[in-house]
């Protein structure tokens, strides 16, 4: 088993340098192709046939390679049961779950890999509480909550284990054909030019970001009873991991400057208003993030005259929905946004691993627990995919 390991250990180090080859041959590629479509000519044609066959050669060498890993990986899981990677086109699995399980000091595994996709919620479902179900217990926590990206669009990185990147395309318009765009209705023997929108849609390479976290001075002990392990990742390292991910996505979508406005007497108002200007520009919202004292505030909105709660009490977030939309209170977003998830972009998720440290502190019986993962949010478009409410 160790020397399988080691062999495991020598593909995925492989992988990484091929991938890091790719990226630059991708980058040569392009860069000859554009030289030679400026200037045609014989040594520019040479140029870039040499570059593409580079990177056929480099591809091939990882598409090898890659097959390779999962014969090795596919033996590791005959040897130790169930596998130590779970792919992500597998069934969802709880990889906490699964850590808990194989994690043990005593038998020396100290680490588990595993999907991404496992170690963060799962997607929420998009679509307001019926009138008639709001008085029953909540069945899912992941369909409200304190996060945003359960909700965004979730796809892995690619087919294989250590992807690293994904290509996705960017599209951009000009605001005036969005607000202002006529001629569309015309004559059917009409021979004037039809309207035309064009908007600008290019290519993009999305590379992966790590999300690591660090539990430090962790009982031993706690190795020896799995409910007790589970509860200590699920919670703990479930959270950090949740933070960093919801602190990515929001900071995506604040750089993507998406359109924004302020008109209403409150935040209800303010709302609508900003859904009619997202349907203006094409946009069609879906859920409402907003800052923690905003989602509370609109909880504990008041109705003119009685001053009774205009939303009901018994569930914190049950003011969504609002206007139809779903409501996500959202630690560090500088606004209310508007969201529709679909349109906005799309959270790419890779692998993941949780590690023990048995010996940092070897003298006081603690060890360290780290968990990482590899993700991160693509927007693709800003302008009808979010809608800021200024403050």
């Amino acid at each position: 088993m160790e020397t399988l390991r080691a062999e495991l250990s020598g593909i995925e180090s492989e992988l990484r340098s091929l991938r890091e080859q790719q990226a630059k041959a991708r980058k040569a590629k392009d860069a000859t192709v554009k030289a030679h479509d400026t200037n045609p000519g014989d040594e520019a044609y040479a140029a870039a046939e040499a570059a593409s066959d580079l990177l056929t050669q480099i591809e091939k060498q990882i598409e090898r390679l890659t097959s390779n890993q999962i014969d090795v990986l596919k033996e590791v899981g005959d040897g130790e049961g169930y596998g130590r990677f779970k792919p992500a086109t597998l069934p969802r699995i709880d990889g906490w779950d699964e850590a808990s399980k194989t994690l043990s000091l005593q038998d020396g595994d100290l680490r588990y890999d595993v999907s991404a996709q496992s170690l963060i919620r799962g997607q929420a479902t998009l679509r307001p509480t019926p009138p008639e179900a709001r008085n029953l217990p909540v069945s899912s926590p992941a369909d409200r909550g304190r996060f945003l990206y359960p909700v965004m669009e979730q796809q892995p990185f690619g087919s294989a284990p250590g992807d690293l990147a994904a290509t996705d395309f960017v599209v951009t318009f000009d605001m005036t054909e969005l607000t202002g765009l006529t001629g569309v209705e015309r004559a059917p023997d009409a021979i004037t030019p039809k309207a035309e929108l064009s908007p600008t849609i290019t290519m993009a390479t999305v590379a992966a970001r790590q999300h690591a976290v660090v539990l430090d001075a962790v009982p031993s002990k706690i190795f020896d009873t799995q409910t007790a392990l589970r509860a200590l990742l699920g919670t703990e390292m479930a959270r950090r991991v949740d933070q960093s991910i919801d602190s990515h996505v929001v900071a995506k979508i604040e750089a993507a400057n998406p359109p924004n406005s302020e008109s209403g007497a409150d935040l209800v108002a303010k709302i609508r208003n900003g859904i009619k200007s997202m349907h203006d520009l094409g946009g069609d919202p879906l859920v409402l993030a907003l800052t923690p004292t905003d989602a509370a505030g609109l909880d504990l909105l008041g109705q003119p005259g009685s001053g009774d709660y205009l939303f009901t009490t018994h569930i914190a977030g049950s003011g969504s929905p609002v206007w139809s939309l779903i409501v996500r209170e959202v630690p560090g977003i500088a606004a209310p946004t508007l969201i529709s998830p679909q349109v906005l972009g799309v959270l790419y998720l890779g692998t993941g691993s949780v590690l023990v440290d048995p010996f940092k502190n070897l003298e006081t019986n603690q060890v360290r627990a780290r968990v990482e993962l590899e993700a991160t949010y693509h927007i693709r478009n800003a302008v009808q995919g979010a809608y800021v409410i200024a403050a």
